[in-house]
């Protein structure tokens, strides 16, 4: 069953998993948290940072999307299930995993969490391993992922700082 182990599908890669964290301040208070929460979860966050993104509503638990960075031909695209969505007090966390035809095998995290002066941080965290499309191209995958992980943030912390 989908989303029972969220690093199901990196630990069966032939390759080994390769991590990445990218940590950003993205805004202050409870309104830069509660407005970077919800572009998380309607997927604004991978919108404004330029993905392609077809999902039947918001994150939840057990919902599919697809998503496409660059040209519809020669971009890469693939679906992912949501595996884990978590809102506390002062936190918000949500990942999800990929599934068969996604370039990565693996899971991504976007947590967002406040510090005791009011700022908010979003956290871009995954474990993954290259597909065969991907796996050519050795540091290149990885350097994608970390750009594309600061380009969440950055449209995070546009979004966290609209009045």
């Amino acid at each position: 069953m989908p989303g029972t182990d969220p690093t199901r599908g990196a630990r069966d890669r032939p390759d080994p998993p390769h991590g990445l964290a990218v940590v950003r301040r993205v805004g202050t208070g409870p309104g830069a948290l509660a407005a970077a929460r919800d572009a998380v979860l309607t997927w604004q966050m991978h919108r404004r940072a330029g993905v392609r993104v077809r999902a039947d509503g918001p994150a939840v638990v057990g919902g599919v999307v697809a998503v496409r960075l660059g040209p519809a031909l020669l971009g890469l695209h693939g679906s992912c299930v949501v595996v884990h969505v978590e809102d506390g007090p002062g936190t918000f966390t949500m990942t999800y995993q990929t599934l068969d035809g996604h370039a990565e095998s693996g899971t991504q995290t976007f947590a967002l969490f406040t510090t005791s002066d009011g700022a908010v941080w979003g956290d871009v965290s995954s474990v993954s391993s290259p597909r065969p499309v991907l796996r050519r191209l050795g540091a290149v995958g990885i350097l994608g992922q970390q750009a594309i992980a600061l380009r969440y943030l950055g449209a995070l912390r546009r979004i966290a700082e609209t009045p």
